[in-house]
């Protein structure tokens, strides 16, 4: 039950400027995935596209947990 609460405090807290980018970086893979799962005549890439929208998605929420300070946690 820590585990939650410290996770749910580190996700409203600020995060520093280089995981700001890591964000970014992110959802830009995880847009791209999507656009090449969204095109159907290019069924073979879907595979792709899975693997970055995953990515993207992980990279995200796993740089948004940084924070600045540790000690307001």
């Amino acid at each position: 039950m820590n585990f939650i609460k410290e996770t749910l405090r580190r996700l409203v807290l600020e995060t520093p400027s280089y995981f700001k980018k890591l964000i970014y970086f992110g959802v830009a893979l995880g847009a791209i995935g999507t656009g090449l799962i969204a095109i159907p005549e290019l069924a073979e890439f879907h595979a792709i596209g899975e693997k970055l929208f995953i990515i993207g998605l992980v990279c995200g929420v796993i740089a948004k947990t940084a924070v600045s300070d540790p000690n307001k946690i």
